[in-house]
């Protein structure tokens, strides 16, 4: 009679059971946590361990995140949480994965592939690019197939050093020894 009716889940059952057992998008915070509690109870697991596979349970990874920085001690604490949070699906948040063989699209592909008004077109066509390398329009200068010449570039504008400053005065600032140290007279003299 006892082999009959019996029948109780061997625990390797009921902890992939729990392990399993994430929050969805149609139940409250409080409804997944209580079963996940129920769930904890079957299999015996402690009380900081349950805290941990709660949170793991949740799908979003930044709320999983920011449940792990809060450090909770006790269930009742991240209940207390999650009190108003809702779990939505987000496409926004969520992202394609990027295949070994998908070519990567550059800023140029995007502009000729989306769809524009007639004067976004316009713009678009009339703005050429400008290499800084040879200063020809048509091409960047990560496509330039002249040698770069740093030279050139640094050319045009003076450096830091003094070779290109015409300056023939200089600024000297000196402590004012006195009582008042931050007080200067001044006397003019009459035209």
């Amino acid at each position: 009679m006892k082999q009959m009716f019996d029948q109780r889940p061997n625990r390797l059952t009921l902890r992939k059971d729990f392990e399993k057992r994430t929050w969805q998008t149609s139940e409250s915070f409080a409804d997944y946590c209580h079963e996940k509690v129920i769930l904890a109870g079957q299999v015996p697991i402690d009380e900081d361990e349950i805290i941990d596979y709660v949170i793991d349970g949740v799908p979003d990874p930044r709320l999983r995140d920011q449940a792990r920085l809060h450090w909770f001690a006790e269930v009742s604490e991240l209940l207390k949480a999650f009190e108003n949070i809702t779990l939505q699906n987000n496409p926004k948040t969520e992202r394609i994965p990027f295949k070994k063989n998908q070519q990567k699209t550059t800023k140029e592909d995007r502009i000729a592939t989306t769809e524009t008004s007639p004067e976004m077109a316009n713009s678009t066509q009339k703005k050429t690019f400008k290499c800084f390398n040879c200063k020809e329009p048509g091409h960047r200068a990560s496509n330039c197939k002249k040698p770069r010449e740093a030279e050139k570039s640094t050319g045009d504008r003076p450096n830091s050093s003094t070779e290109g400053s015409s300056a023939t005065e200089a600024n000297l600032v000196q402590p004012i020894v006195g009582s008042n140290p931050y007080t200067v007279s001044v006397e003019y003299a009459a035209p």
